[in-house]
């Protein structure tokens, strides 16, 4: 056996050399850190955590004394980080918050996949104070940068914190590097680093990702431009509630970010961990253990079952609706021509453009309504009148519903069309401003009875609009759709509506966890209104298949398979017979 030599590469990497041996190059190619370098002609990594992979496979190496003390010094981080993950923090009901800030400083770069609601903006910025950090840089969603502002001034209140403006970015970066006493704070969305160019001789402290899973993708140019940014950064701190939405290949996106050299290039994750057909589409996954050992050290996951004993459960009811017969011979209609299309789309049928086809279903059983009415059919009703039929069954379901509960509620749905129409159908006083409201608001979105929350309101309306409805002043209900429901932290509501449901397991527990969180001492309703014989029934099946995957690949279990979309499974989810 020859034994390879490891030596110090880089600021963090480590160079492998060794005479060329055939056995020794594959045993190597199965460290998935170490990649060949031309010049060198030796194998190269960007950090000690492929190093690990060369003792988990085996492989007997000598190193020089510099080598040895650098990784004798991570495996110590390391140690210290697995020790604190081990720590049972007993009946204390904020400890595993202590436990999340200690971790994140211990690992340097490290992802945070809490459960919503455990409170992981709170845990990073103690992580920062901790290692004291001055330059820290928040990258979130477009919606909750207003929210982060609201965080620091809760829990850090002598930093200071300033949303990054739309113009001059550069000089505003220069002026935020300034020396200071107390950490100043940088808080930017994600579209601001992927269309502006920032300053790359500037490093940060720490850079904070809040919803990681919105750079997941290698290919973007806000992986890419994020990329820089990060790696020069001292700290990074990624965060998010679904570290798995619906694809395995997710954790190397998320992971080439935080740790690049846990996983190397995506050409040798997807050798060992991805499964793919003849056409290279990858439709499985494979060597989950082996996954977990890579990826666990530097991914902290709890669930509120684990550590919050004290929390009130989360009780899910399914109401099923019946159609009447003429939404059921409408709908039927509308799956018939589904069918046909499937039929015809030999050439260039893919699951992606079958299922936008789906969403005219899923639309119809939301509401007739939201077809057009000349499309949608139903002539036995005068398209000018307002009657409930036009509503849906569906939605008389929901309005049976919130007339006979006590509290307050919240209604999610993926569609703005159907949030609009919600505000109005449930409406049953005049549009009125609330008083106190800070001006600059538009008033006809406010009434007595419900309010709305979309991707279309801005960042800083969001946020006041939570804090009435959370004072009370909103009234019963709120409308909100997914792509406003990024950091909704609500409290006072005991009961969650899934108006429609979506493929995605991960955001289904995002809708509800937006009202099960930390401090609660009722407990959540959970309720999903599901049409019988439709894409509701069918989505259904496919949802709980997908939440065996999520749970799976992050909580634990060993085998786990994508679910992929055939013309026969699309059929019966059209018809709601997927199970």
């Amino acid at each position: 056996m020859i034994e390879p030599l490891l030596d110090i590469y880089g600021e963090q990497g480590f160079r492998l050399t060794f005479p060329y041996s055939p056995q020794m190059v594959a045993q190597v190619r199965q460290a998935l850190g170490f990649t060949f370098d031309k010049r060198s002609r030796s194998w190269v990594c960007e950090g000690p955590e492929a190093v690990l992979d060369l003792q988990r496979f085996n492989i007997i190496i000598h190193a020089t004394d510099a080598a040895i003390a650098r990784f004798q010094q991570f495996r110590q981080q390391l140690d210290h980080i697995l020790d604190l993950k081990a720590w049972n923090p007993g009946e204390d009901l904020y400890a595993f918050q202590q436990v999340g800030t200690e971790v994140l400083a211990g690992q340097y770069k490290g992802v945070l996949g809490d459960s919503m609601g455990l409170g992981k903006s709170k845990q990073a910025l103690d992580a920062c104070a901790k290692v004291g950090a001055k330059h820290i840089l928040i990258v979130a969603p477009k919606s909750l940068v207003y929210n982060w502002k609201d965080e620091i001034e809760k829990w850090q209140p002598e930093w200071h914190a300033t949303v990054v403006p739309d113009k001059a970015v550069g000089t505003f970066v220069h002026t935020i590097h300034a020396p200071a006493e107390e950490p100043v704070v940088a808080i930017a969305n994600y579209e601001k680093i992927r269309m502006t160019t920032w300053p790359s001789e500037l490093k940060w402290d720490a850079v904070i990702l809040d919803e990681i899973t919105r750079a997941k993708n290698t290919r973007t140019r806000t992986h890419k431009a994020l990329r820089k940014i990060v790696k020069q950064a001292k700290y990074v701190f990624a965060l998010t509630g679904t570290p798995l939405e619906m694809k395995v290949e997710e954790l190397y996106g998320i992971m080439a970010l935080v740790r690049p050299a846990v996983f190397g290039s995506f050409m040798r994750f997807r050798d060992q961990h991805l499964i793919t057909n003849f056409f290279g589409q990858v439709v499985g996954s494979k060597n989950h253990q082996l996954l977990k050992e890579r990826v666990g050290p530097w991914m902290t996951r709890r669930t509120k079952d684990e550590v919050l004993t004290q929390l009130p459960a989360k009780l899910y009811n399914d109401i099923w609706v019946q159609f009447t017969d003429d939404e059921a011979k409408e709908y039927a209609q509308i799956a018939d021509n589904f069918e046909a299309w499937l039929t015809e789309r030999e050439e260039d049928f893919t699951a992606a453009n079958a299922l936008t086809q789906l969403l005219r279903l899923q639309q119809f059983t939301s509401s007739p309504d939201l077809l057009s009415r000349y499309d949608a059919g139903l002539l036995s009703i005068d398209a000018d009148q307002e009657l409930d039929v036009w509503k849906g069954s569906k939605y008389q379901e929901l309005e049976d519903l919130i007339a006979e509960w006590e509290g307050r509620v919240v209604v999610f749905t993926r569609f703005e069309q159907m949030a609009q129409r919600l505000m109005k159908w449930l409406g049953n006083s005049p549009l009125v401003p609330i008083e106190g409201v800070k001006s600059g608001f538009t008033p006809k979105v406010f009434c007595h009875h419900q309010a709305l929350i979309s991707g279309n309101v801005s960042a800083q309306d969001r946020v006041e609009r939570i804090k009435w409805f959370n004072a009370g002043h909103l009234g019963q209900v709120l409308v909100s759709t997914d792509a406003g429901a990024y950091g909704l932290n609500i409290t006072g509501a005991d009961l969650v509506v899934h108006y429609d449901m979506l493929w995605n397991p991960g955001r289904m527990w995002q809708r509800e966890d937006r009202l099960h969180r930390i401090g609660q001492t009722h407990t959540v309703n959970v309720v999903r209104l599901v049409v019988k014989g439709t894409v509701d029934a069918g989505m259904l099946g496919i949802l709980t298949k997908r939440e065996e995957l999520f749970r799976d690949i992050v909580d634990g279990a060993e085998e786990a398979a994508l679910l992929k979309f055939g013309k026969a499974m699309l059929r019966r989810v059209a018809r709601g017979e997927a199970a």
